[in-house]
């Protein structure tokens, strides 16, 4: 089979294996390296190997991106429901799931513990896999993608927990960013899987490949220590009200204009380009191999560029620049729309969202109504947040892209965030 691929493919490909099989050994590393490092039981962050958590699911996530919206997109049509819409809510039902599981999280991290939470996340996401694999309708790929909603907020919510939790701010900084980079590494790696078996084989070797990833997962958990989440952590100083906490003016701002948007956008690559590139006639191996360089580049850029933010910048100067970051690279997709500019501006929104996450989430962790609010506290209305505007993400950009084409939705996209930082920088 190798010998009928061009030259130029059979080289691409050979070199998508060698970067494959290169992230994997680096990830395989980290793992090792977290497995011989000594435990410090104040440093929760030393519970689980949260680089490792986050990028299995990364991963499987990184695998059926490329062409699920595209496969949406025809069961819907066969469906009778027609547009880019309907492409898109079932990743928007995906994200909702995972809010309403974000609201009873906390109980179940309380009774169950991380570790037993972190087995369920996985077998969830068996359970979401031999769905895909086996059924072939609009509906049942629903139902599949809320299985995975429910299991990502269980297994961000736990590491994140053991993260947002670690005493010492700097290792609570690199925690977050471990987390930013497996997600990095595990997008990137499943999208290059996914391009070499949609070559090779076929959609259906993608998706048992998921649910294998689901099974190491669950070997993996067994390696985890177990922690009970307090209702209220001892870190906590119960200040002030869920009401008073929300209702502050250094809270609700930046929730709603700087991090919430942000994480609208990170979704921005996984609807347009996908939704553009098949109107062009381009195919979803091209797709998962641009996705997978996107991955690359933002595993290896994305801890750096959190590194310089958090040493070189302000708290508010590295909130606001994974943003504006984003705003610049979209304008020449909207001066001059065509596949190559599409391709910047996607680019740098991931990139944005992987330096801007951590330093975000580290500027709202020591907040000072965080502090008084609890620490643990604040992350569950953070995890929370993260989880509504994933939700919201697919079904706004789906809308958005339905009613004004993919073009000018970039830069009506580019002028909400323009506005937003705006507004945030007059109320601080």
């Amino acid at each position: 089979m190798y010998m009928n691929l061009p030259k130029d493919e059979f080289l691409l490909t050979l070199g998508m294996f060698a970067i494959v099989l290169l992230m994997c050994t680096t990830e395989i590393f980290f793992l090792w390296k977290w497995l011989h490092k000594p435990k410090n039981k104040k440093q929760l962050a030393d519970y689980a190997p949260l680089r490792m958590m986050r990028f299995l699911p990364s991963l499987m996530e990184g695998l059926i991106a490329p062409f699920i919206i595209i496969e949406l997109l025809k069961m819907a049509e066969r469906s009778g429901l027609v547009g880019a819409f309907y492409a898109t809510l079932p990743l928007s039902i995906c994200m909702a799931v995972g809010g309403i599981t974000c609201i009873f999280v906390g109980r179940i991290l309380h009774v169950l513990g991380t570790k037993k939470t972190l087995y369920l996340a996985f077998a969830l996401f068996l359970t979401c896999g031999i769905i895909l694999l086996t059924g072939n309708n609009y509906y049942l790929w629903i139902l599949a993608l809320a299985f995975q909603g429910a299991a990502l907020e269980l297994l961000f919510d736990s590491i994140g927990m053991l993260a947002g939790l670690t005493v010492d701010e700097d290792e609570q900084r690199q925690a977050f960013a471990g987390i930013t980079a497996g997600e990095a590494t595990g997008t990137c790696v499943g999208a290059g899987i996914c391009s070499l078996l949609l070559l090779f084989i076929s959609e259906k070797a993608v998706l048992f490949t998921y649910c294998t990833v689901a099974i190491l997962g669950m070997c993996l958990t067994s390696l985890t220590q177990n922690y009970f989440v307090p209702i209220k952590s001892s870190h906590d100083e119960d200040g002030i009200s869920l009401k008073e906490f929300l209702t502050k003016r250094e809270v609700f701002s930046f929730l709603i204009l700087i991090f919430g948007v942000l994480l609208v956008i990170r979704e921005y690559k996984v609807v347009s380009m996908p939704i553009y590139f098949a109107s062009q006639g381009i195919s979803e191996v091209t797709i998962s191999r641009i996705f997978m360089l996107f991955g690359l580049c933002a595993c290896y850029l994305g801890p750096t560029l959190t590194d310089f933010l958090g040493k070189r910048l302000s708290g508010l100067q590295a909130v606001l620049a994974p943003n504006i970051v984003v705003i610049l690279g979209m304008l020449p997709f909207v001066i001059y729309p065509n596949v190559y500019t599409i391709v910047l501006a996607c680019f740098i929104s991931q990139l944005s969202y992987t330096f801007g996450f951590p330093c975000q989430n580290t500027f709202y962790t020591n907040l000072e109504a965080s502090q008084h609010f609890g620490v643990s506290k604040a992350q569950n209305i953070i995890f929370f947040a993260e989880s509504f505007f994933y939700s919201v993400g697919p079904l706004f950009l789906g809308a958005l892209i339905q009613s004004f084409g993919v073009e000018m939705s970039a830069g009506i996209l580019a002028g909400i965030m323009g506005g937003f930082v705006a507004a945030y920088l007059k109320l601080k």
